[in-house]
């Protein structure tokens, strides 16, 4: 890739998951930088570089990109408006088990499952029509995990994120949630 620009070098490292030359070319750059570098960098149809390395089931050099402060996880393509995590999902119909680490790992990173791209479509939507059970699953399991990570915020005093803090034995059970006196039964 001689006389190729900076931006020409990165997508070539992420397309062939070639992490070496990823952390060559940010070594001397600033987290703020390399941050920048990372959300801001895009093929001509508009894919990050978080897209790119999860359209081709790249994990190494998703992991390097994600290990960074401040990488956007959702970000969305111009094309399709697909997130990475929609790439991952359409990667895996080739090859579910490199899918799900990278599927996974975006997951642990907070991606969102729960954003529609243009045609409608959310992560699981295309994980069900390729009949990728162990991405659905792992899809279906986020889902719920952040429906009760924002019904716990939404329930929250005084900041704590799952409201534990506010839960006591006097309170009622909702939602089949158990009071602290069952949980120490079951405990």
């Amino acid at each position: 890739m001689e006389g190729a620009s900076f931006e020409e070098r990165i997508i070539g490292a992420v397309r062939s998951n070639n992490n070496d030359i990823l952390v060559e070319l940010l070594a001397d750059k600033s987290d703020e930088d390399k941050a920048k570098i990372i959300n801001t960098t895009t093929d001509p149809v508009g894919r990050t570089l978080l897209h790119l390395a999860s359209l081709y089931g790249n994990y190494d050099v998703l992991y390097s990109l994600l290990d960074q402060d401040n990488v956007e996880i959702d970000p969305l393509d111009r094309l399709e408006g697909n997130t990475p995590l929609h790439f991952a999902v359409k990667f895996s119909a080739g090859d579910e088990p490199v899918g799900k680490e990278v599927v996974n790992l975006l997951i642990e990173c907070g991606a969102d499952v729960n954003i529609k791209n243009k045609a409608g479509k959310k992560p699981i939507d295309i994980a069900r029509a390729s009949k990728l059970s162990e991405i659905t699953f792992l899809l279906v399991g986020a889902q719920y995990a952040s429906e009760m990570g924002a019904e716990a915020g939404a329930d929250t005093v005084s900041g704590d994120v799952d409201g534990a803090a506010d839960f006591g034995e006097d309170d009622e059970v909702e939602d089949g949630e158990l009071s602290g006196e069952d949980e120490e039964e079951k405990a």
